[in-house]
């Protein structure tokens, strides 16, 4: 049942929600005002009539809530063409620099060994891999080559691409979080830190984008779906990555719970820059309407399974943010009506937490920051003791937006600011 409340009370029974998770240090750029500011009066209005309440996919909860380099990627698992252990062993010769390796004790196709392959050099996770063949001569040695003769500097490459993952994962996936709650926070993350990149003329011919949208947050067409599809493989989310019928834009395929629904990190990133909710759980229908880009299919050729759309709401707003802690998504709007509303994405049911109109707002950790149109004020609303200061206090802004564990801001005269957990 879809629930509204308003003014302090709501935000008092959502505090009370939320009161197990602990409230994050807020320092950053500037200094946060100290003082508690009150509570914008609430005027009641009528109560909306309830939207049929989707059924949300959040039974399961992830598997693992950290980077995990070994992990097999869930839409190849099962493939006939497909060797999970054979993965596993090239995956840790590959981080380890090594020319070679010793596959003797494997029992593989030519068929399986050519899937590895192929996916290997397709996404290129640690970022220097050129090749994987079959030695002639000494049956069972696989040789690796690399595009640097340096092993130790491929080493130190493949170093990089996993301290940014394993950064993601923990700056994501809270232990414990329901798969739903995880795929949206990966989602944002994806769509918030990887931009286009459009200056280099050769990036794409040297980079499938997959390293480089990982560990330096830029990437070519698929560089977002083939992000958003390891990130869940991390974690235990079942994925794959969906190719238009002319191979020029990927999106993702997600399947919680048995409910499919398709997801586009990269429209999203270049329409709301990551701030909105509006390119994640789709049905096939919702996404082409949305990408423009007809028909897909799986890369291996499959045709789509159904898929369903599950977050109306979040696809309507104009800014949307998840705490994945507490499996809680805020939206701007509901229905056409603004406010700061509360979506509970274990049982469904809405709270409406504030009736002030905002401009923008982004959750970090357990607090909840939101732009008030009325006074064009950043406030912070600690879900952990009630409080709401000013941050920037008393600094009027024109825009806010989430870049991953950051809050970047824009002030009336236009100078820049970031607020940052780290």
């Amino acid at each position: 049942m879809w629930k509204k409340r308003t003014g302090a009370l709501a935000l008092a029974l959502l505090c009370l929600l939320l009161s197990s998770c602990a409230a994050p240090h807020r320092g950053g750029a500037f200094d946060v005002g100290s003082d508690v500011v009150p509570l914008p009066s609430a005027t009641p209005h009528p109560t909306l009539p309830a939207p049929p309440t989707p059924t949300l996919p959040s039974a399961s909860r992830v598997t693992a809530s950290a980077y995990r380099p070994e992990a097999v990627p869930s839409a190849y698992a099962a493939r006939e063409d497909f060797s999970t252990a054979l993965y596993v062993l090239l995956t840790e010769a590959i981080r380890e620099g090594k020319g070679d390796v010793d596959a003797s004790t494997l029992t593989y196709t030519p068929e399986q060994f050519e899937g590895v392959r192929a996916y290997l050099l397709s996404r290129n996770p640690w970022g220097t891999l050129t090749d994987v063949i079959a030695d002639d001569v000494e049956p069972g040695r696989l040789v690796l080559s690399y595009s640097l003769d340096d092993m130790d500097a491929c080493k130190e490459a493949a170093a990089r691409f996993d301290a940014a993952a394993s950064a993601a994962i923990a700056a994501c996936v809270p232990e414990n979080a329901t798969q739903l709650a995880a795929a949206l926070s990966l989602y944002k993350y994806v769509a918030q830190t990887v931009t286009q990149n459009f200056e280099d003329e050769d990036f794409e011919a040297a980079d499938a984008g997959l390293y480089s949208a990982i560990a330096d947050g830029r990437g070519t067409d698929r560089a977002y779906a083939y992000a958003y599809s390891f990130l869940l493989d991390q974690v235990g989310v079942q994925n794959a990555v969906v190719l238009s019928d002319t191979g020029e834009h990927a999106w993702n395929q997600v399947t919680i719970d048995g409910v499919t629904f398709y997801c586009d990190a990269q429209m999203e990133a270049g329409l709301s820059g990551g701030q909105a909710l509006q390119g994640f759980g789709l049905s096939n229908a919702d996404m082409t309407a949305f990408n423009g880009w007809g028909n897909g299919g799986l890369e291996d050729g499959a045709i789509l399974e159904a898929g369903q759309t599950i977050l109306p709401a979040a696809a309507e707003a104009a800014c949307a943010d998840v705490d994945a802690a507490s499996g809680a998504l805020y939206l701007d709007s509901l229905e056409g009506v603004p406010g700061v509303y509360r979506l509970d994405l274990d049982t469904g049911e809405v709270l409406q937490v504030l009736e002030t109109p905002v401009r923008g707002l982004a959750v970090l950790g357990s607090d909840l920051y939101y732009l008030s149109e009325a006074d064009s004020l950043l406030y912070c609303a600690s879900v952990a003791d009630g409080t709401l200061i000013q941050a920037p206090e008393g600094v009027a802004l024109t825009a806010i937006r989430r870049v991953g564990s950051e809050l970047r801001y824009t002030t009336a005269e236009e100078t820049e600011g970031t607020l940052s957990l780290q």
